[in-house]
């Protein structure tokens, strides 16, 4: 790799949007993600739940297929793409390239043992959805804009800890059998880009599917 750190130009980043809820995290970095592509009429984050068809997100949070049902209906000039089981490396190379990836953890909610002993809780109940803006493989790193109303501003992580915790589980009925599952996502990314070939191919070509595959896999 060129170099061994990639941030966000600090220029292009979103500004940064606050979730009101213990469950709106989703819908409101899917917001952020928009605005960093160019959307200033942000759509509400009732919008993005009416659109999503996110009925039971007080009960169930969100996921990414109904990330991609919003970002069709409100902007369809644009698409979500995601990919499971994704590395380090795959953050640092969408930053690289100009792209802001979202990823679906356990987050980092004890915010004063974690800044002086740089751990996090390990106890599994908190998915979470945050944007990656920076990633130092030298230092070791990942860097963090987080909607939690509770912390002031950017986030460090230790990729360590970041690993361990980048997991989360989703339920969801199955496409095939309509009986609602519970699902595991390790090492979930997804972005939001332009639903132009110059900009999908690049991310075929890393791995990334349409989020409308998300609850068919």
């Amino acid at each position: 790799m060129r170099g061994s750190a990639a941030h966000y130009p600090v220029e292009r980043l979103p500004g940064r949007l606050i979730q009101d809820t213990n469950y709106t995290c989703g819908p409101v970095v899917l917001r952020m993600l928009l605005l960093s592509c160019g959307i200033l009429n942000l759509p509400s984050d009732s919008d993005m739940i009416s659109a999503g068809g996110m009925t039971e997100i007080e009960q169930l949070g969100s996921h990414v297929g109904q990330f991609y049902k919003a970002v069709r209906r409100l902007h369809s000039e644009f698409v979500v793409m995601y990919k499971l089981g994704a590395d380090v490396p795959d953050l640092y190379i969408l930053l690289r390239m100009g792209i802001l990836p979202c990823v679906g953890w356990q987050g980092i909610f004890d915010a004063t043992p974690y800044i002086s002993a740089g751990i996090g809780r390990e106890d599994g109940k908190d998915g979470h959805y945050s944007i990656v803006i920076g990633v130092d493989l030298g230092t070791g790193y990942i860097f963090v804009l987080d909607p939690s109303s509770w912390f002031s501003g950017h986030l460090s992580v230790p990729i360590g800890t970041f690993k361990r915790r980048w997991w989360d589980l989703n339920r969801f009925p199955d496409c095939e059998t309509d009986e609602a599952v519970d699902n595991r996502d390790d090492g979930l990314v997804f972005v939001v880009v332009p639903d132009k070939p110059e900009h999908l191919q690049p991310l075929l070509n890393l791995g990334f599917v349409f989020g409308n595959t998300y609850t068919c896999r």
